[in-house]
């Protein structure tokens, strides 16, 4: 019994040191791969032609109940005798009073729920509006209310919008979390044991880049997913010490100038997010054992972005 519990318990040690090590491939499959899903484009003209919610109908079903109830009773001879029937009398007409009193708490909670959706209703119906007119104003406000970047900072990066005309966004993505690749890569040994030992430079700055192209095509996606616009410009960055004075400053690892037609003609499926950079115009400096320099960020007032 002694000998088989020790092979359950190295049995159930392999499993769990197999599950962690399953676990940690997964992540770094997802962290480079983030472009391969995106949410559904929004369809603003249909939303901008939707009818309203329905109002909700004042029900009287718990009431009437409770009335028909009332008039079946019919007291017995004993009921009468003894008074009971004034009990189950006034039973009866409370029962009436509390079920009028269900039917406006739900009725009440549906209401509310129709206020709801009548508020979101017209919010949409004015930003699909605005966006259907290329505002760029609405523009901001569909990003906002599509929240279409929580994906990328849920894993620690900031999205935010720095400008927006007519047929351009530009996004900036601040990388956060320091590791976002770790350091030490587990494995898992002949016998079944987890090891950790430090990630080779080159296959850390690989994933690194590999993370940095995967968050610009996934912002790109969602962009263009929620806004009916030509082009998506997307820097990619962090915010570093300059070791020169000491002060923390926003350093720009890759600016990509994305059109939608460029976008639409790849597999995301299928590409290697760092090689992909070449169907666009970007801007990268990358050494396989350094990582990456600092690039200018792209802006929409550059001329090279526009033809």
């Amino acid at each position: 019994m002694e000998r088989q519990y020790r092979d359950m318990a190295k049995a159930a040690a392999k499993q769990q040191s197999a599950a962690e090590a399953q676990q940690f491939d997964d992540y770094l499959r997802f962290v480079v791969s983030m472009h391969f899903e995106g949410d559904d484009p929004w369809e603003w003209y249909s939303i901008v032609n939707s009818a309203p919610p329905a109002a909700p109908h004042r029900s009287q079903s718990e009431e009437l109940a409770a009335r028909r109830e009332r008039q079946s009773y019919k007291p017995r001879f004993l009921e009468k005798l003894f008074g009971s029937d004034k009990k189950r009398t006034a039973a009866l007409d409370h029962a009436i009073a509390t079920a009028k009193e269900r039917d406006a708490g739900a009725y009440g909670a549906e209401y509310a729920e129709y206020q709801k959706n009548f508020a979101l209703w017209e919010s949409q119906r004015r930003i699909g509006a605005g966006v259907l007119a290329n505002d760029p104003r609405a523009y901001r406000d569909a990003i906002t209310h599509a929240r279409p970047f929580d994906d990328v900072t849920e894993l620690g990066s900031r999205v935010s919008v720095v400008a927006c005309q007519a047929d351009v966004a530009a996004l900036a993505c601040e990388i956060t979390d320091e590791e976002i690749i770790p350091r030490e890569e587990v494995k898992l040994t002949a016998t079944g044991k987890l090891s950790s030992k430090v990630m080779a430079a080159t296959k850390y700055w690989a994933l690194y880049q590999d993370h940095v192209c995967s968050c610009a095509l996934k912002i790109a996606r969602e962009t263009f997913g929620v806004l009916p616009i030509k082009r998506v410009i997307v820097n990619v960055g962090k915010t570093q010490i300059n070791t020169a004075t000491g002060h923390a400053e926003q350093v720009t690892y890759l600016g990509v100038h994305i059109t939608r037609s460029s976008f639409s003609g790849i597999n995301l499926a299928a590409i290697d997010p760092s090689d992909s950079m070449k169907n666009f115009q970007y801007r990268m400096k990358f050494k396989k054992t350094e990582g990456f320099m600092p690039v200018e960020p792209i802006t929409v007032e550059e001329q090279w972005v526009t033809t």
